[in-house]
């Protein structure tokens, strides 16, 4: 089909639909190129929920090891505070 208003020429090719412009004859197959910037959008989103993802388990990691250091501080002050009640 032809569309005079647009220049444009509307085909099916198996089941891909695709628009030629008449003046340049360039194809633009704009369901291929929505269908391409949609992936590129969703893999752009899930990269945005991995960093977060590893921000998050850094920031986890990092609060277990304060935890971890504070508490064998705490060990270690106890253990002192008994070796100079010993003496």
């Amino acid at each position: 089909a032809h569309s005079e208003a647009l220049n444009l020429d509307f085909y099916m090719r198996g089941n891909r639909f695709w628009v030629r412009d008449s003046a340049t004859g360039e194809w633009l197959n704009f369901l291929e190129a929505e269908l391409a910037a949609h992936e590129v959008t969703k893999m752009a989103s899930d990269m945005e929920r991995q960093a977060h993802e590893t921000t998050r388990l850094a920031y986890d990691m990092e609060r277990q090891a304060r935890l971890s250091a504070e508490a064998q501080a705490r060990e270690l002050r106890a253990e002192l505070d008994r070796l100079r009640q010993s003496e």
